[in-house]
């Protein structure tokens, strides 16, 4: 884009009293955006105090030389190696190697004499960082990991996308359990959720006062007579509660009484 000069020192800043210093200092500043912008944020924070694009440049060009750096470069394939997810989010898992293989990609830069052995490279390369993904990947997307290796050939960004399609299904299934648990708790059934049939309910209950199951206390006819259903009643109030306490022994009538 014509801006060459800004980067490699050629184009010097004129004096700070000329005319044209505030145009070139604009340009110098458009510069340094696209260079910090085409770095991830962790690489370029350490970047953003400088005010010259050629300081940036300079520096990047010797925190990343070959020369300089083969202990580093090391330490990068190791950190990628040993990477794993674990309590970080899929999102998060995958900026760090990102950010991990940008800084390889720096410190390895490659000039190719003929494109086709380039791109026959970068494919190579894009095909290992998809196994380095999958590799780091928790064992809850096992199944997702064998679809995508049974695959001809997937990119990085298809991998991702089929990993974060996993991780989608499973918090809706998540939430989808939350629901019906707080719609549980609130005695109530949301539609279309499936809940636990309401006679396995029933055989977990046991009443906290008269120890029996089936019911509970703030339905115990034991402790509440006037919840005794009518066909349950008798005329002398000393056989009523008898009555119920015995119906409360089958489980027919339970099942009636405590619906």
């Amino acid at each position: 884009r014509g801006k060459w000069g800004f980067v490699s020192g050629s184009k010097k800043d004129p004096p700070e009293n000329d005319s044209s210093y505030e145009r070139w200092m604009q340009e110098n500043y458009t510069v340094i955006e696209w260079l910090v912008n085409s770095m991830q944020p962790q690489i370029s924070q350490h970047y953003l105090w400088m005010n010259l694009a050629k300081e940036i440049w300079g520096s990047v060009a010797e925190t990343y030389s070959q020369k300089l750096n083969v202990a580093k470069a090391y330490k990068l394939m190791s950190d990628v190696k040993n990477l794993r997810q674990g309590e970080k989010s899929l999102v998060a898992y995958f900026s760090t190697l990102k950010s991990l293989w940008q800084e390889i990609d720096l410190i390895e830069a490659v000039t190719w004499d003929n494109p086709n052995d380039a791109e026959t490279y970068r494919k190579l390369v894009e095909k290992n960082r998809v196994f380095e993904f999958l590799t780091g990947l928790n064992p809850e997307y096992d199944i997702t990991k064998q679809n995508i290796l049974s695959k001809e050939s997937v990119s990085l960004s298809q991998a991702y996308a089929l990993v974060s399609s996993e991780e989608s299904r499973r918090q809706v299934q998540v939430q989808g359990v939350g629901i019906n648990d707080h719609f549980a708790n609130m005695g109530v059934k949301p539609k279309g959720v499936i809940g636990t049939p309401s006679g396995t309910r029933k055989k977990e209950m046991v009443c906290e006062y008269c120890k029996k199951p089936k019911h509970t206390k703030d339905k115990c006819w034991k402790l509440h007579p006037s919840l005794v259903p009518v066909r349950f009643q008798k005329k002398n109030d000393s056989r009523k509660t008898g009555s119920a306490n015995a119906a409360m022994g089958t489980d027919t009538e339970v099942e009636s009484a405590c619906a």
